[in-house]
């Protein structure tokens, strides 16, 4: 098993208040063994402006911002889960 195979960032509005969608999203993210596991860092970023941006490995992922809407549940664990079978398949070939 190939493990620290993606680097977190998670920026989100402080004065927003999402602080509990980025709890929420941490325990849904954590709780599944198959992505903890393969995560060797993720940085949290409190900011401002209504953003609540994923990037991984410095690929944005998800913005609210952009899309104009939150994540529905689930959506950015699906994210992440794609780009982990991109990232393991990468990780066995080489």
């Amino acid at each position: 098993m190939q493990y620290g195979l993606m680097d977190i960032t998670l920026e989100y509005c402080a004065p927003c208040k999402y602080s509990r969608r980025v709890v929420k999203l941490m325990e849904e993210i954590l709780d599944e063994r198959e992505i903890e596991a393969y995560i060797r860092s993720w940085k949290l970023i409190p900011s401002k402006g209504g953003v609540f941006e994923l990037t991984l490995n410095g690929e944005l992922i998800f913005s609210k911002k952009a899309l104009g809407r939150h994540a529905e549940p689930g959506e950015i664990r699906a994210l992440i889960l794609s780009k982990l079978e991109a990232l393991k398949n990468v990780a066995v070939a080489d």
